[in-house]
């Protein structure tokens, strides 16, 4: 009897914790999904308006964005997600903590835009060649600026695993942007600039709402050594964060350079239809983060924690699939002929998603052990052989070759993280995970390049069915460790 009670409980623990990932992962994905369903509906729409070097324009500057804000962090929001389960038990010590770490995002980030406004100034066409300083530059400057608060929000509702308030903010926060967007771009025809000055007002708006949502937790005294330790865990990561950031922008950089900033736009209209994907990925990043810190603070098993991540690898790997076979044929469909080369990188840009979900389930036990000064030499490497794959083939492949040097810096980056955790971790990556998903894209891509072409809709979609089974059959089915826990989890859901 003692045996099938604690049996019960562990069952009732295990489906919780699934529970939780899905939910987690449900609400921070559709938050994100919802805004970008409509988005993507509204691709013919945005395409009649805007050409591919309006989106060249666009994706240089988000990628620019992103490294300014970054540099403006110095990694100290993602801190947050740690040091948090340090004070949360603690009210007052909690209070110190954000006030500590509010105060300094907002003097950080004036004074470090302030700094590259400068650099900016003098030398923005060697830099970025194709933006000019003023509007374009400028407005990325004060748009990262000012979202140091909504950051800082961010964390703290994802610690709290407050899933569904994200949920809320997250859609208004779009659905603000998409009306925004429509203003300024359908009705004034501004093009690239419409789409920057309605990420300004959205940016603006959310600005002085979490300011508001702050209010309760800055009402503690500044301390310098919760900075320090917050700086210390930030500044490990922050060269983790910035080679991640930089070698986009790097690569994109050399892309308009070797052709032209068109060139560029058809690239990231590819990666607007591999946007689902990287929301998913997003989501679960945000919900799984702090669920496996709670789990190996329960002491749950290597045993446990391998059957949790086979389960979200299949996932993954259905996901990849569907994108894959099903999302080429629909671009012909919805946009106008000069964005049609987009159906041949979003194969290739769907691989990625895998590579990204294989260096989360690996690399989040030295982010647990606090051994992450090892994740900057991690992405350096994957930075190196993104930059390098970029330059071999830019000349001859043009965009193409961003997305095979995306995926290629990403497959290197696993191998990198399995060495290192192999050798620093507790919990390390479960054997020949890695070769499985290489081996997977090879043969999933070479079918879709060289035997279907966008026309064959139903060869896809069979394609899609048969190889979804057969992974099924081989990794859920025959893998007894896998169907032990759905077997469990069904017993627990009864």
């Amino acid at each position: 009897m003692v045996i099938l009670k604690k049996l019960n409980i562990n069952i009732i623990k295990q489906n919780g914790i699934v529970k939780r990932i899905l939910s987690g992962t449900f609400n921070y994905g559709l938050g994100s999904m919802v805004p970008r369903i409509i988005g993507f509906f509204l691709i013919p729409l945005y395409t009649q308006y805007l050409n591919p070097s309006d989106y060249g324009i666009v994706e240089l500057c988000g990628s620019l964005g992103l490294v300014t804000m970054t540099l403006m962090r110095y990694g100290v929001p993602g801190s947050v997600t740690r040091f948090y389960f340090d004070h949360k038990d603690n009210p007052e010590k909690l209070q110190d903590y954000v006030t500590t770490v509010h105060r300094f995002l907002i003097f950080a980030s004036i004074v470090t835009g302030i700094i590259i406004g400068i650099i900016f100034y003098f030398f923005d066409s060697k830099i970025t060649p194709g933006l000019v300083f003023f509007p374009f530059i400028l407005i990325v400057i004060i748009n990262s600026a000012f979202t140091s608060n909504s950051d800082l929000q961010r964390r703290l509702l994802q610690s709290q695993e407050k899933s569904r308030y994200s949920l809320l903010l997250t859609v208004f926060n779009a659905s603000i942007g998409i009306s925004a967007t429509l203003i300024f771009v359908v009705g004034f025809k501004l093009g690239a600039l419409g789409i920057l000055y309605s990420q300004l007002l959205t940016t603006f708006v959310f600005f002085i709402q979490a300011q508001l949502y702050l209010r309760r937790f800055t009402k503690g005294r500044y301390n310098p050594t919760m900075l320090k330790s917050s700086l210390i865990y930030g500044l490990n990561t922050l060269p983790h964060l910035l080679f991640v950031l930089v070698t986009p922008l790097i690569s994109k950089i050399i892309l308009v350079q070797t052709s032209n900033i068109a060139s560029l736009g058809i690239f990231s209209l590819a990666t607007r239809f591999v946007q689902p994907l990287q929301l998913i990925y997003s989501a679960f990043n945000q919900a799984y983060t702090p669920i496996y810190f709670a789990l190996r603070g329960e002491g749950a098993s290597k045993e446990r924690i391998h059957n949790y991540s086979r389960l979200i690898w299949m996932v993954s790997a259905i996901l990849f699939l569907g994108t894959l076979f099903i999302i080429p044929p629909l671009i012909p469909i919805l946009t106008p002929p000069r964005f049609h080369q987009c159906s041949t990188l979003v194969p290739i840009l769907a691989s990625g998603f895998l590579w990204q979900v294989i260096y989360t389930i690996t690399a989040i036990d030295l982010f647990y052990i606090k051994k992450n000064k090892f994740v900057p030499f991690i992405t350096l490497g994957g930075l190196i052989a993104n930059i390098l794959m970029t330059i071999v083939l830019v000349s001859s492949l043009g965009n193409e070759a961003l997305a095979w040097a995306q995926v290629f810096g990403s497959v290197v980056i696993a191998f990198l993280t399995k060495y290192f955790v192999d050798k620093h971790g507790e919990i390390k990556i479960i054997k020949n995970l890695i070769w499985q998903t290489f081996t997977l894209c090879i043969i999933t891509i070479a079918i879709d390049r060289f035997f279907l072409t966008t026309d064959m809709f139903l060869m896809r979609v069979i394609a899609f069915l048969f190889i979804t089974s057969l992974l099924t059959y081989i990794f859920v089915i025959r893998n007894k460790g896998v169907l032990d826990l759905v077997k469990k989890l069904k017993l627990g859901r009864n």
